[in-house]
């Protein structure tokens, strides 16, 4: 006797399903496992073995990768294998006023030893960010509450016997 076309349908129905569960959880695993990966090479790989930018470093090149997390960009410049670590800078004269949104890639860098002023050149065009500083030149903050934040900075309390 043959069976009726409900219990055929149910059955594929139900065969699918099954495939269909299979094939999702295996895609949400190896998603999951994608994320993992790639979130310890950035935690592990960048952000715990990049260099500070500090006072006394020097700083000359064409950056090949950039990277932003919890307020510090990580750049990678071209002939380096290490990424270099900077702080959270602004400077509200540029439409894109924090570093991390400024920055691409090809852009050249350019800081002199013992100075807080990281220069870019782009398109034959000079920038400058001071390192560590989000308020300069805001104007949506009072003076007082700017000067406070820039005695704060922590590339200017670094200052040595840079000469």
């Amino acid at each position: 006797m043959a069976e009726p076309l409900s219990l055929i349908l149910k059955n594929r129905f139900k065969k699918r399903m099954k495939r269909d569960e299979i094939l999702i959880i295996s895609l949400t695993l190896i998603g999951l496992a994608s994320f993992l990966t790639w979130f310890g090479y950035l935690t592990f790989g960048i952000f715990q073995n990049s260099k500070p930018i500090i006072w006394e470093t020097p700083i000359t090149g064409v950056i090949n990768d950039l990277n932003q997390y919890k307020g510090f960009t990580y750049i990678l410049l071209e002939q380096e294998n290490e990424y270099w670590k900077i702080d959270s800078s602004s400077n509200h004269d540029y439409s894109e006023p924090f570093i991390a949104d400024f920055l691409r890639k090809g852009d050249f860098l350019e800081k002199s030893k013992c100075s807080d002023t990281l220069y870019i050149i782009r398109d034959n065009q000079k920038f400058h960010f001071l390192i560590g500083d989000q308020l300069y030149n805001s104007k949506t903050r009072s003076k007082e509450f700017i000067e406070y934040w820039r005695n704060q900075r922590r590339i200017i309390t670094e200052k040595s016997d840079c000469k």
